[in-house]
């Protein structure tokens, strides 16, 4: 019935038949012919529901999940979930969301969202159909000239401009760092994307725009309509974002330098073509999502407020790095 297993509960592994995997894993197993195996003479077993694999009490691993797009924008996913889009593009849909209704195509900006209603964009890595062409995105970090060409600059910004400061790198400006950098382009690359954002991070309990210092612990949401989380330090941002979800499928954390810049990479082939230089579309600030720059589902990367990231300034008096919406 399974034919593709995985150890943990993280889809980056590379999925192989189970008997390959208890054997990479654990060493010589049994196999009784049966539809069961014996591995240190202790009965392997499936949950049909689940399709966890337990090896006497101890789960070991579960099936990779795949299922249709329609499938799940019915209902949310249980564990992390493989689907593709009509043109064979592959998306990872995380333990607890769905696919809203708002496409069913990549290249189109998928939505997801949790039970609590906030809402993410898939963004692809590698290549990606469009239906007619195959496009390449690559995961990196870019500068945008004046016409918006982009230029890969790779692990070259660092010294020049700014950094993903880590707990090698020790700059010590102040700022917080991304949980793994590392990790997290080893997992774009391999499932073939990440998520952002659909809007910018509101707080829950502000009821009006605030002017002054804001309460940097309140609770908040990725949602329309919210009241812009605005008056936050950068450590209390990325506590935030990094303890929003405590979910072993996956992981959070404060937007870094490869994803907003692969995201833009994603809008200029996707959607306009010179985002990198949009200008903000209004003067005042507005509530999530209501500024009339929407890109493929992703709004205000080019309006409304500045963002925390990850990065480090490179500049001697530099600490914590802001993304305008208005790059």
């Amino acid at each position: 019935m399974y034919s593709e297993w995985q150890i943990s509960k993280n889809v980056d592994n590379t999925p192989k038949s189970l008997e390959e995997i208890l054997e990479k894993e654990f060493g010589q197993v049994v196999n009784n012919n049966d539809g069961t195996w014996i591995l240190d003479g202790a009965e392997v077993s499936i949950n049909e529901e689940t399709g966890e694999i337990i090896v006497g009490e101890i789960i070991v691993g579960e099936k990779v999940r795949e299922k249709t797009i329609e499938e799940i924008q019915e209902n949310y996913v249980v564990g992390n979930t493989i689907t593709k889009d009509e043109n064979g593009n592959k998306i990872v849909i995380p333990d607890g969301f769905k696919i809203t209704n708002d496409t069913k195509k990549v290249h189109e900006g998928i939505v997801i969202e949790d039970m609590q209603g906030n809402q993410f964009i898939w963004i692809p890595v590698g290549e990606i159909s469009d239906g007619t062409n195959i496009h390449t995105i690559k995961l990196s970090r870019y500068t945008f000239i004046e016409d918006g060409t982009a230029v890969d600059m790779g692990e070259s910004m660092i010294s020049s401009f700014f950094q993903e400061e880590t707990l090698i790198t020790g700059l010590n400006k102040g700022n917080t760092i991304a949980k793994n950098i590392d990790n997290f382009i080893s997992s774009a690359k391999r499932n073939g994307g990440y998520y952002i954002g659909r809007y910018e991070a509101s707080d829950i309990e502000a009821t009006e725009e605030r002017t002054s210092s804001s309460a940097g612990t309140n609770p908040f949401a990725i949602k329309k309509d919210g009241i812009v989380y605005n008056f936050i330090t950068q450590p209390q941002a990325a506590q935030l974002c990094q303890n929003m979800y405590t979910n072993n499928n996956f992981t959070s954390d404060l937007i870094n330098s490869y994803a907003w810049d692969t995201a833009v990479i994603f809008i200029q082939l996707f959607g306009q073509s010179n985002y990198s230089r949009q200008l903000p579309l209004h003067t005042n600030q507005l509530k999530t999502g209501e500024a009339g720059d929407e890109q493929l589902h992703i709004n205000d990367m080019a309006g409304n407020v500045v963002d925390w990231t990850t990065e480090t300034s490179g500049s001697s008096n530099g600490s914590c790095n802001s993304r305008r919406r208005s790059l």
